[in-house]
């Protein structure tokens, strides 16, 4: 298992995605170093603490995004379901009043940055919940 790992200027390191192959690991990192310069981005073989406490997600959650506010649907649930190289996903406003599972999407850093299921508000985890997603 290859992870990104991000060392703040507080010196602070946080794990912030997983990926199997080291080629995958590797464009996403890229990503993340073009997406925001202001952080530390690498790949190690090795993830925080913090990293296995937190992933304690559904099953058929792959990834989650936070945008930030760069859209309307600040939220991104990537699920583990298929569909000619692009997964399913679940877009969300800060507020569960619009949400979809029509989307299909790649998962990457151009989606936000990747946050743990612990990080999404209580009433997006609900609402996906509500979706079947088990």
């Amino acid at each position: 298992m290859h992870y990104i790992n991000l060392k703040t200027i507080h010196h602070a390191t946080e794990t912030i995605d997983q990926f199997d192959s080291y080629m995958e690991a590797f464009a996403a990192v890229k990503e993340y170093r073009l997406a925001d310069s202001s952080g530390c981005y690498y790949i190690s073989q090795r993830a925080t603490e913090c990293w296995y406490q937190s992933n304690q997600q559904p099953a058929k959650v792959y990834r989650i995004y936070d945008n930030g506010y760069k859209s309307p649907m600040r939220y991104t649930v990537v699920l583990t379901d298929k569909n000619n190289g692009h997964h399913a996903c679940i877009m969300a406003d800060s507020e569960p009043r619009t949400i979809t599972q029509e989307a299909q999407c790649k998962p990457g850093a151009h989606l936000g940055r990747r946050i743990s299921w612990d990080d999404l508000p209580a009433q997006i985890q609900q609402a996906v919940a509500e979706q079947g997603v088990k």
